[in-house]
């Protein structure tokens, strides 16, 4: 793609979206592999994007690409394109995971060997975050305080600035004071192979640790007969307030959601407590029956 499409299209993604750093990141990989001839005054622009969004599908199972794709037509003014963007049949979103109580994630976590993405794992399976927010954690966004407890401070979907706490005792069993001094020269403590020079460039290591991290933290989990992933981190936390009986107005703020609705989807039995339904039901019936209190 020409070099000052490629400009427009990152300016556009940073100012005018609410994207994640790491989706930015895929965008830009994906659109960097276009050809020069794709142009918004290319008479024949639609015919040849759909021809490489179905190459890119069959042959690499990329979904990423037609995505991107349609964020360039949406940059361009072109939305009127989008209904003719080729259909490609895409993976079920993945709705309910795998809940295991956090002695079983504990040992999920111990067994990744890399220490640094161990430690993102730890610091995911105490505060919820998205896999993403922890990896570019850098050492400004964390401060202890008297008791050692860890306050941070990130910037996670949306561009939203928001705080997690990891108390002092788990700051002491996870070692995390000592890992980030060992660490104090590198600007990103939890990436493997991040060299500081381009952003597109460390928009690329973030994917590749991205995947890396993926990769460990399966492996680790297969290695103990589960299926587990990255965002299983963030469904146990939000599951487990729902648990300990906190209301969806406290959990929803917690998992810094948008939207209660997002909230009540990572609920394990069900965003409604039919147990609890059941027994007014029957409270009902009982009051219904004895009007009187006989």
């Amino acid at each position: 793609m020409l070099a000052e499409y490629f400009i427009r299209f990152k300016y556009w993604l940073l100012t005018e979206t609410n994207l994640s750093n790491c989706t930015i990141g895929n965008y830009l990989r994906a659109i960097n592999l276009l050809p020069d001839d794709i142009t918004p005054e290319n008479p024949e622009l639609i015919t040849i994007l759909n021809r490489l969004i179905i190459h890119r599908r069959r042959s690499f199972n990329d979904n990423n690409f037609k995505y991107a794709i349609e964020k360039l037509l949406i940059s361009w003014d072109k939305i009127m394109f989008l209904p003719y963007i080729a259909k490609i049949k895409t993976n079920p979103r993945k709705i309910f995971g795998t809940y295991l109580d956090d002695k079983k994630i504990n040992e999920i976590c111990d067994k990744i060997k890399y220490l640094p993405y161990k430690m993102a794992a730890l610091i995911q399976l105490n505060t919820g975050v998205r896999v993403s927010e922890a990896l570019s954690l850098t050492h400004k966004n964390f401060t202890f305080d008297k008791n050692d407890g860890a306050i941070i401070q990130l910037v996670g979907k949306g561009k939203k600035f928001f705080s997690v706490y990891i108390l002092p005792e788990k700051v002491k069993e996870i070692g995390l004071i000592e890992f980030l001094a060992e660490r104090s020269v590198l600007t990103y403590p939890f990436l493997k192979a991040y060299s500081n020079t381009t952003t597109v460039a460390f928009q690329k290591t973030m994917g590749n640790n991205y995947n890396n991290y993926e990769i460990a933290l399966r492996n680790s989990a297969k290695s103990m007969g589960i299926k587990f992933s990255s965002h299983d981190f963030r469904r146990n936390f939000i599951n487990k307030l729902f648990e300990l009986g906190y209301q969806s107005d406290v959990v929803q703020a917690m998992a810094h959601h948008k939207s209660v609705t997002t909230t009540l989807i990572y609920k394990k039995e069900s965003p409604v407590d039919f147990k609890e339904v059941m027994l007014q039901i029957q409270k009902s019936k009982s009051v219904n029956h004895n009007p009187d209190g006989i």
